[in-house]
């Protein structure tokens, strides 16, 4: 009876312990991303991560806060991370856009078989800016009555895709500097990222540049959590994904002023 009531207690005690561990398990996540800067999203260049980090950055830790989750991030070059991401070596990894190729490294938030767009982490979408009395416009797939350049910020990829419809660009290395650009009529119309380009002009009251509605490109990224991961705490990434919905828009209309 005493050896059948120790090897009960000892039973127990192995589970409480199991269940610790998986406990404390649980509540540190480890984070991959690029260690190349995709300003304001994610700052800075090199495996150190800079103060402040980023928007992306800023999202995970106010949810995982939220959750009582710790984070442990690392920079990692684009290709060795999503090689992480897949053997498990890191629970997550951001920012990803979806490819069906692309669910052997991980899993997206999904919902009716597609990637929820509601739960991303972000989006980088692009839109074509311009002076409240120009007759410039954008139809999905050319831009007319252009007489100048396109303004562009130096090194984006929109700046390639202008000149494939065999327009001129003028790059210059911030936002900022072309909105002053285009505020002057110097540029016929500026292609910028909406979340930098929509707050610079709140902020500083652009009052004659007009976004037109069409977005030139658009693409949803998402925080992809490992196969390995979320067959152990699958619950976890779900609250996790939800929550960076619920708060990603608030937070980053904000936090793009202050990253600008």
């Amino acid at each position: 009876m005493i050896k059948k009531s120790l090897h009960c207690i000892l039973l127990l005690l192995a589970f409480g312990a199991s269940a610790l561990l998986f406990s404390a398990h649980a509540q540190e996540i480890h984070i991959a991303y690029a260690d190349e800067e995709l300003p304001p999203f994610a700052m800075g260049n090199g495996p150190e991560q800079p103060h402040p980090p980023g928007i992306y950055v800023d999202l995970i830790n106010r949810v995982a806060h939220e959750l009582g989750i710790t984070v442990k991030f690392q920079r990692q070059p684009t290709k060795r991370g999503q090689i992480m991401l897949k053997n498990g070596s890191v629970d997550a990894l951001f920012s990803l856009s979806y490819a069906q190729e692309r669910l052997e490294l991980g899993q997206y938030p999904m919902k009716n078989g597609k990637p929820d767009g509601s739960r991303r982490i972000g989006a980088v979408a692009y839109y074509l800016y311009k002076l409240d009395n120009s007759p410039v416009e954008y139809d999905g797939k050319t831009i007319k009555n252009a007489t100048m350049a396109i303004g562009a910020n130096l090194g984006y990829s929109i700046a390639g895709d202008i000149r494939k419809m065999g327009l001129a660009v003028e790059e210059v290395k911030s936002t900022d500097s072309n909105l002053k650009k285009l505020q002057l009529a110097r540029i016929a119309a500026f292609a910028g990222q909406d979340i930098d380009t929509d707050a610079l002009i709140e902020a500083h009251a652009y009052a004659r540049i007009v976004k037109l509605p069409i977005p030139m490109a658009s693409k949803d990224y998402f925080l992809v959590f490992s196969n390995q991961f979320m067959a152990q705490h699958a619950d976890m990434a779900e609250k996790f994904w939800t929550r960076l919905g619920e708060v990603r828009d608030g937070m980053t209309k904000t936090l793009a002023v202050q990253y600008r």
